[in-house]
């Protein structure tokens, strides 16, 4: 045939690793492989190396991969194509184990949410033992019917090759995991952002959630789902006062450990000021001496000493004239 070629498509389920027999280029998952001219009774063989990666789908109890071949040339006559494609599967008891988990919570603690306010719920979903990889996770959630999506915000998830749709009426958010292997003690949340109403009577509610995955053999099927309880507080009409708005938690009073730190402050401050001002100096002795020096003597004045040490008598109007000495008048 003239310019031959054959192309082969590879499982998804494996890596290619490198090929031998012809000149071939891979393009995603197809290899590529141009002959050129392939004589009569020509034969040309292509080996392909491969890894497999993971347990491909069940098919009873048995994990399957195909690929699959096609040839052609530029001169076959159409009535000879008929052999020009071929397949082939490989398949194998399935010994691939997982332990899908799923738990949920709302982003209120506790779980206690009012009519007109916005809270979100997440759940988390794990292979937390395996020991094989989970395939394909599906979750589907069933909301509350007063439940809504809110309008600003989309559900969200950790992993870009989870996306969830929400659907019908009550809300059923399904999530698909086509693509996502979820390793063990691995986990993807979903995140749905959630507004109740003001018009909702409120209650108790229970949000039910199921997870599944086809490929594996389930370790336990227990806690592939939970139910999460919600009590929703009616809107409270302050003009009618119909309903009665449920207490809110209190406020933590003020740190007792606080208000102590506080006072310490305080009196620190207090004493480095008093300090300051000298109110906490002593007199040294040094410091006595010389205000022993400066002091005036005051005393010795008040008693008419001479600064000798000698007293004077004062002669004043009324004090009797001094008379002659004892000596003098003996003379």
């Amino acid at each position: 045939g003239v310019n031959t070629e054959f192309n082969v498509t590879l499982p998804a389920e494996v890596t290619y690793n490198g090929h031998t027999g012809a000149n071939c280029t891979l393009f995603g998952l197809v290899l590529a492989c141009p002959l050129g001219t392939l004589p009569v009774g020509g034969l040309v063989t292509v080996r392909i190396d491969v890894t497999l990666d993971r347990a491909g789908p069940l098919v009873g109890n048995q994990s399957c991969i195909a690929a699959s071949a096609l040839a052609f040339a530029t001169n076959e006559v159409a009535t000879a194509t008929a052999n020009n494609a071929a397949s082939w599967s490989a398949c194998s008891l399935s010994s691939c184990v997982t332990d899908l988990a799923l738990v949920g919570f709302f982003s209120v603690d506790p779980p206690i949410a009012f009519a007109g306010e916005n809270f979100t719920l997440t759940a988390v979903l794990s292979n937390p033992r395996g020991p094989s990889p989970v395939f394909a996770p599906t979750v589907s959630i069933t909301l509350h019917p007063d439940m809504v999506i809110r309008p600003d915000f989309e559900i969200t998830t950790s992993s870009p090759t989870v996306r969830c749709t929400a659907t019908g009426s009550p809300i059923v958010v399904t999530c698909d995991g086509a693509g996502r292997s979820l390793t063990p003690r691995g986990t993807v949340d979903v995140i749905i952002p959630i507004f109740v109403p003001k018009t909702s009577a409120g209650g108790n509610w229970t949000i039910a959630a199921t997870s599944s995955s086809s490929r594996c053999t389930e370790a336990s099927s227990a806690n592939n789902a939970f139910s999460l309880p919600l009590e929703l507080i009616p809107f409270k009409d302050d003009n009618s006062g119909s309903i009665a708005e449920a207490p809110r938690k209190k406020k933590d009073p003020f740190p007792w450990w606080l208000a102590i730190l506080i006072a310490v402050l305080v009196m620190l401050c207090l004493l480095s000021a008093l300090w300051k001002l000298g109110f906490f100096k002593t007199k040294s002795k040094e410091d006595f001496a010389k205000e022993a020096e400066e002091k005036p003597d005051d005393d010795a004045d008040a008693d008419g000493a001479d600064g000798n040490g000698l007293a004077l008598d004062p002669i004043g109007p009324g004090s009797p004239a001094p008379g002659p000495s004892t000596e003098l008048a003996e003379l």
